[in-house]
């Protein structure tokens, strides 16, 4: 039976392999101050799935550039979908939060989803336990879960937090 490039389904119908992915850094023949990335074998294994196996697969038979700009756009695809998925999950008060998660490349096949306003780490992952003091009034007001109003006399001064 040929090789026809793809890895064999599995029980699930869906396409896996093994793939070995070998680089290494080689000037090209006719300039020696320009490398770029060759296939060549060096132990580097990475389990793969489907598209990245395809391409990966085929990688012999392509120009390396090609196979490098085909990886870079997959690697792009599942960043946009990352980013997607952190604005679905993100907690929207205003929107800002959710409106500034974008996708930057840093580098070819290297790109970071991420946020630049400073509350995103508190929002994700809290703060601890504090003291809340008012500025401005003696009285702090907060709506309740059941739609009440609380009130809170608060001390002015230092807390009494040892």
């Amino acid at each position: 039976m040929p090789h026809t490039g793809q890895s064999p389904p599995t029980a699930r119908g869906r396409a896996r392999g093994k793939v070995a992915v070998f680089t290494k850094r080689v000037n090209h023949p006719g300039t020696a101050a320009q490398p770029f990335l060759r296939p060549s074998i060096i132990a580097a294994r990475l389990f793969v799935r489907s598209r990245a196996g395809r391409i990966l697969t085929q990688a012999p038979r392509k120009n390396p550039t090609a196979v490098v700009r085909d990886l870079d756009r997959l690697v792009k695809q599942a960043a946009f979908a990352a980013q997607r998925r952190a604005q679905q999950l993100a907690a929207v008060d205003t929107g800002r939060l959710k409106g500034s998660i974008n996708v930057r490349q840093v580098a070819v096949m290297q790109y970071t989803v991420g946020t630049n306003v400073v509350y995103a780490v508190h929002v994700e992952f809290g703060t601890r336990p504090h003291i809340i003091r008012p500025v401005n009034k003696k009285v702090l007001h907060f709506m309740s879960k059941r739609g009440g109003n609380k009130r809170r006399r608060t001390r002015r001064g230092r807390s009494r937090r040892r």
